[in-house]
């Protein structure tokens, strides 16, 4: 017996499809090119917060809003293995948003780790 799940038709159009190829010929398929920066930006005025991240999937966003709620908690600080940790994860955040926002988002700027 098969069995199937009715999710819908697509509503991709000529609009959708039009914004694809403008993302092609951008040369930026990263999600760190010119289209990527202004989702950010549009985003960040919609909700308002001065500055948004885009990541590449739900699992990545989700460790990252859990690591920033975990650097902005005050409860690691009587134990000095946590208050380590919660020192690089904001540090780690920081360097993040930073290079975020250089304009040249190549491979290069890339964190090391």
């Amino acid at each position: 017996m098969q069995r199937t799940v009715p999710l819908g038709q697509p509503t991709v159009g000529e609009p959708e499809l039009a914004a694809v190829a403008e993302v092609f010929a951008s040369g930026w398929l990263s999600g760190a090119g010119p289209t990527c920066v202004a989702f950010e930006n549009e985003f960040a005025r919609a909700v308002p917060t001065a500055h948004a991240l885009t990541t590449a999937n739900c699992g990545s966003a989700l460790h990252l809003a859990l690591q920033v709620l975990v650097a902005r908690s005050g409860a690691d600080e009587d134990d000095p293995a946590r208050r380590r940790r919660t020192q690089w994860v904001r540090q780690r955040a920081v360097h993040e948003m930073a290079a975020a926002r250089r304009p040249n988002r190549g491979p290069q700027s890339a964190p090391p780790w």
